[in-house]
């Protein structure tokens, strides 16, 4: 079969400002033998003592997993106290099907729970 692409990338945000790399076109990857989904992991929290907000997305080529497994040793791994741990960890197997943006899709979310009203 033909190898996998992914979008490959990192992007965090600290008090909403963008700290790092975007995810576009430019980050479109072939995966390596073995890897058969493309990952997004997501986490959003609080460090409690500066009062910083953080949200993190990574989107690699993976091996499909369960969903959210990641997300345990994602809060393991923040050494600070924290408080408001969000976090959504997932998998699919088609061509470049870990694009989109948390953002765009709450946003989206909003609008169809504020028109649902309406209907």
């Amino acid at each position: 079969g033909e190898a996998l692409q992914c979008y490959q990338c990192a992007e965090s945000k600290i008090n909403g400002k963008v700290a790092s790399l975007a995810c576009d076109n430019a980050s479109i990857t072939t995966c390596g033998e073995g890897k058969d989904a493309c990952r997004t992991f997501e986490a959003s929290y609080e460090l409690t003592a500066t009062s910083q907000k953080v949200e993190e997305i990574a989107k690699t080529c993976s091996v499909n997993a369960t969903q959210d497994a990641g997300c345990e040793e994602k809060k393991n791994n923040i050494k600070k106290p924290i408080k408001d741990f969000k976090c959504k960890d997932s998998y699919c197997a088609k061509d470049l099907c870990n694009t989109g943006n948390t953002v765009e899709i709450s946003m989206l979310a909003a609008i169809v729970a504020l028109f649902g009203l309406f209907l």
